[in-house]
């Protein structure tokens, strides 16, 4: 009997369970049985690259997950912590807005009372001031009262302690034709103190009767250094030559028509440096007794 294998060689069939089958037959079916086979493990190896990568993706979310949930709470805790420190940080501000409007009141309070205690002071200050000035007034009153009163002392005690050169009499008046006559005031001293730096100056003038005179007083010389004391008289005569009376003068005196003055200034100092001056005049009345 021939070996099987040798009849797939050389026959067109062969025989399965004594049943003739034809080699393309089988050929075409295990060909299209690999490809199937090819096919389907290709499928198996797509399918399987895809669960790859399935599981890859899904390790990969999980991870992504778990780092998110991580994040998440990391953020949370985060802005947990912000909340505390934000409600730290409101609950200080807080207590720092008390804290300023309590010093904002206290500095108020201090305030009004520094403005209160400034008009206070200011108050007392113009008080003070109008006392002050009103003291000074008064004091500058009482400082001039008592310096002119110092002063109305010094000039009482200077005018009862001065000297007082009045003017008491004239000497005989010569009347005659020819002659230059001759006349002279007597001054005395009646006060308590002596006369210093006397001057004097003495004239006769003759006038028509009803007439006005007018006393003229040429320059008086050089003051005298000497000292008229006190109850000691003074000669005052006239300076210079006088022209004599001729006899149309004398008739005019005589008959009354013509009014004889003699008048003169004496100017003196006290021992106090103050100036005084006495003025006198005399009038011939009775030509019979040239007396004045």
């Amino acid at each position: 009997m021939s070996d099987p294998k040798d009849n797939d060689k050389s026959s067109p069939f062969h025989f399965e369970g004594g049943i003739p089958i034809l080699n393309t037959r089988l050929s075409e079916i295990e060909r299209k049985q690999a490809e199937a086979e090819a096919r389907d493990k290709n499928y198996k190896d797509e399918q399987m690259g895809i669960n790859r990568r399935l599981v890859n993706a899904t390790i990969a979310l999980v991870v992504a997950t778990i780092v998110m949930a991580i994040i998440g709470i990391v953020q949370v805790w985060y802005i947990h912590r912000q909340w505390k420190l934000t409600s730290a940080g409101l609950s200080m501000t807080g207590d720092q807005i008390w804290a300023s409007k309590d010093a904002a009141y206290a500095s108020k309070k201090a305030s009004d009372t520094a403005s209160q205690a400034l008009a206070d002071s200011e108050s007392s200050f113009d008080k003070t001031l109008t006392q002050m000035q009103a003291q000074t007034r008064a004091q500058r009153t009482a400082a001039q009262v008592a310096d002119q009163s110092l002063k109305t002392t010094q000039n009482a005690f200077r005018d009862d302690q001065r000297a007082w050169i009045g003017v008491v009499g004239l000497s005989p008046f010569n009347l005659k034709v020819g002659e230059s006559p001759s006349f002279s005031a007597i001054g005395i001293n009646i006060g308590k103190t002596p006369a210093i730096n006397t001057q004097t100056f003495i004239a006769a003038q003759g006038i028509l009767r009803d007439s006005k005179i007018e006393f003229t007083y040429v320059p008086i010389g050089m003051r005298s250094r000497s000292v008229v004391v006190p109850s000691s008289q003074l000669s005052i005569g006239p300076s210079g030559a006088i022209v004599p009376f001729t006899s149309a003068q004398i008739n005019d005196i005589t008959s009354g028509r013509v009014v004889v003055y003699v008048y003169g200034k004496v100017m003196y100092e006290d021992v106090f440096r103050r100036g005084h001056q006495t003025t006198f005049c005399f009038v011939l009345k009775d030509w019979t007794c040239p007396h004045f």
